[in-house]
């Protein structure tokens, strides 16, 4: 604990300006899901005001099914896009912007890829293959009726048990000609129509990708693994130029910017090239998802964020909390703890998964379409502030500062589409480390970004660094790529031979991925690299994979000792719940870090590459900066992280002000109360009730359901006597919920994740003290009651 006090604002520190009053669009946005856009202008007017004094800074209108057991109202539902529809869209915007707020739209109702009102022609089509096995040489025929059997031989994609699957029809039958034109041809120089039955999947949702190889044959299968490269890259190129460019350009046509989400399902398109196309890469993360890696999101975040970093772009948002279950246990810790990661992975602005239009005459829980429940009739609601003011802090530097990033890492693309296709979970999982690479990286103290070999050949390398952008990279590693085009080996020879740190993991580039001049370009490559793996053993290498998880960050340490790589931080001992970001603004060195950890306080020293700049620790919960401790030296520090707690620390090279040791308290003298308590209960939806109890206990265990099923607000109250005054702290230990502490009517503080630890010197008297507790719970006992 430190000596507090604000220091005040220097003159044209436009950076410190926003980290004290964000602008909006550094504050958390929400989806706001418009229920069959049964919306009136009243209402809206309403919500907004609700979502403005909470903090929030924006909405993203997003028109979508009204849940089929929502309660009715007396409001009549607009067709998306009418003129009605159209002018109260208008109202919306104009009334968020008179409230200092930002309007986007989502370009369509729900997800813009089908509805009702679509036409059979205009909908979207998946397009299987199905296979009748033949002995040759024979010939073959087959009537209608047969055809239509092998269709029903087909695989069918049920996207929700809930419904009926799709019925599959015959498209067509017909004869390929021998030479096809087709896009294809003009983009891979040969016709795609003999190789059609290789490339097609079998099953166009499989989450594996290509399951067939239909050949035992080397040479065969070469062809084939050449032919779905050239297939897929042409079905990503034209989705970028066709769709996702077009978009971008039209956006930018009506005045507006592009936001954008590259990843998709069942099919990545693209991903590490589509991020560097629109104005506002965006990410997409779910707040309970089992597993981070086998989902994708973590892996979505880190192409969004690189994207973001190649081109320049301010801000880099996702689609945060994203929930379709687990909706009323959740708390502002476990949204704390996800934002935090967001941060960490390069995001700097979320857009909540959300805020349902609800009247109030729809009751509780209102109409509640997805999400985590950001609602006013959330039990936590009162205090979301809070965590919206600390979000929006760390977003408003984020967005003002540069990221400073030092290894690139190519994953094997090329591989992937040649052998899996498109098919996105391959992609995330194999190899098993690709995708994590970046962790132990930002725990050692250095940071990631993920590259495309588009980037890598675009790149200047005349300073011994990948630069591109704004973005200068020291170091590139390859984790098993076998598979690479001769432009990018070219480009790694040009690195290389300037000085560059380049790392094969397992394997080295051996191959190019097209069919055309196949064996001119496998040459081209393999002369490449084997000519910078001999001619630049201390900057070139081939190293062996990491083991497992537990070996992740002594593999990176071993790497980055043996190449000589200094990061901007040193950090000892690495531990596999602390990480670090890196920022650089106006001759400011900003570091950021987290303990993702819910239970377990860590303490790690620091070696920082500031020289003389004075640390200050910029508190993003209040907006106020303090002098950072340090011993001798300003750039090695000693870090204590709480469990969940972040460290905004600002190396600033003119605010020089000794840390005040006189202002340190001691946390170790721990309060013990013992005695009866009066507790009052404040349920959400019913009246309030009180009783003493002798001893505190976990009442949601109780066979009394008032307190089984209760959700709402607790507030006990006890008395207690001290001998003397000294520091003490207050302790309530595991808390799920939010807690608010009052001692003789003074307020200590309010705690919304980590631990409930209350330092009580400024209010504690000698003799007889009066505490009260308020404990705010979540919804979920009582939704579940």
């Amino acid at each position: 604990m430190f000596l507090c006090f604000a220091a005040s604002v220097a003159a044209n520190d436009k950076l410190y300006e926003h980290f004290q009053n964000p602008p909006p669009e550094a504050r958390p946005f929400v989806r706001w899901w418009w229920n069959g856009n049964c919306v009136n202008e009243a209402e809206i007017l309403r919500e907004l005001d609700v979502m403005k004094a909470a903090g929030i800074g924006g909405v993203e209108i997003n028109p979508i099914a009204i849940p089929e057991d929502a309660p009715k109202t007396q409001d009549d539902c607009l067709t998306w896009g009418s003129s009605e529809w159209a002018e109260i869209v208008k109202m919306a915007a104009d009334a968020a912007k008179a409230r200092g707020m930002i309007t986007d739209i989502i370009i369509g109702t729900g997800w813009p890829f089908g509805g009702s009102f679509l036409e059979p022609d205009e909908q979207i089509k998946g397009v299987v293959i199905n296979t009748v096995e033949v002995e040759g040489p024979s010939l073959y025929r087959a009537s209608l009726a047969d055809a239509a059997k092998i269709i029903r031989r087909g695989k069918t994609y049920i996207p929700d048990q809930a419904c009926d699957p799709p019925s599959p029809e015959m498209l067509f039958m017909r004869l390929v000609p021998k030479n096809l034109s087709s896009e294809f041809k003009k983009r891979c120089g040969y016709d795609l129509a003999p190789y059609l039955p290789f490339v097609v999947l079998e099953d166009a949702y499989t989450k594996t990708g290509y399951q067939n190889t239909w050949t035992d044959d080397p040479q065969m299968l070469d062809i084939i693994r050449r032919v779905r490269y050239d297939f897929n890259r042409t079905l990503i190129d034209i989705f970028l130029e066709r769709f996702t460019q077009t978009y971008h350009e039209w956006c930018h046509k009506h005045g507006t910017l592009s936001r954008y989400q590259a990843y998709g399902y069942p099919w990545l398109m693209g991903m590490a090239e589509g991020y560097l196309v629109p104005d506002i890469p965006e990410s997409n993360g779910w707040i309970f998802s089992p597993d981070a890696y086998h989902h994708g999101y973590y892996v979505w975040n880190k192409y969004a964020s690189s994207g973001g970093h190649l081109t320049g772009k301010s801000i880099i948002s996702s689609e945060a909390m994203t929930n379709t279950h687990g909706v009323f246990q959740t708390t502002l810790e476990y949204i704390k703890h996800d934002d935090d990661m967001n941060f960490i992975m390069g995001i700097n602005h979320s857009v909540l998964h959300g805020f349902n239009y609800s009247p109030p005459e729809a009751g509780f829980p209102g109409w509640v379409r997805y999400g985590t429940y950001f609602s006013e009739q959330n039990s936590w609601w009162q205090y979301f502030k809070y965590w919206a003011e600390y979000n929006a802090r760390l977003s408003a530097v984020f967005q003002y500062c540069k990221p400073v990033v030092d290894v690139a890492i190519l994953a094997p693309t090329a591989d992937w589409l040649s052998t899996a296709g498109l098919a996105r979970v391959p992609f995330h999982l194999q190899p098993w480390y690709c995708h994590r690479l970046w962790e132990p990286i930002h725990q050692i103290g250095g940071a990631a970004d993920y590259l495309s070999e588009k980037v890598i050949q675009e790149s200047d390398k005349k300073s011994g660094k990948l630069k591109y952008g704004a973005m200068a990279y020291k170091m590139l590693i390859l984790p098993e790529v076998e598979t690479i085009k001769p432009e990018t080996a070219q480009a790694l020879e040009e690195f290389a031979s300037v000085g560059g740190k380049i790392i094969f993991v397992a394997k080295q580039p051996s191959r190019s991925p097209c069919l055309k001049e196949a064996a001119l370009n496998d040459q081209s490559v393999k002369n490449a690299i084997s000519e910078i793996i001999d001619r630049y053993p201390r900057k070139v290498a081939v190293v062996s994979k990491p083991i497992d998880e537990s070996d992740l960050i002594p593999w990176t340490e071993k790497l980055f000792h043996h190449f000589e790589i200094k990061h901007p931080v040193h950090i000892s001992p690495p531990n596999e719940n602390v990480f670090q970001i890196h920022h650089e603004c106006e001759g400011r060195d900003i570091f950021f870090f987290v303990n993702s950890n819910f239970d377990e306080s860590i303490d790690c020293k620091a070696v920082f590459q500031t020289e003389t700049k004075t640390p200050w620790r910029w508190d993003a919960e209040t907006g106020q900066r303090t002098p950072f401790a340090y011993n001798s030296s300003k750039n090695r520090l000693t870090i204590h992280l709480e469990p969940l707690e972040s460290l905004l620390l600002v190396f600033e090279p003119q605010l020089e002000k000794q840390f005040d040791k006189n202002g340190q308290r001691q946390l170790d003298n721990v309060i013990e109360i013992n005695g009866s308590w009066h507790v009052r209960f404040e349920p959400m939806f019913n009246t309030f009730f009180e009783i003493e109890v002798s001893e505190l206990d976990d009442l949601s265990q109780s066979q009394d359901m008032r307190f089984a099923n209760f959700a709402g607000t607790v507030i006990y109250q006890t008395d207690f006597k001290v001998e003397e005054t000294e520091s003490y702290l207050l302790d309530l230990g595991n808390v799920y919920g939010v807690s608010e502490v009052k001692l003789n009517d003074q307020p200590l503080g309010i705690k919304w994740y980590g631990r409930h630890r209350y330092l009580c010197s400024n209010a504690i008297v000698n003799g007889e003290n009066h505490l009260e507790i308020k404990i705010t719970t979540v919804l979920l006992n009582y939704v579940k009651s």
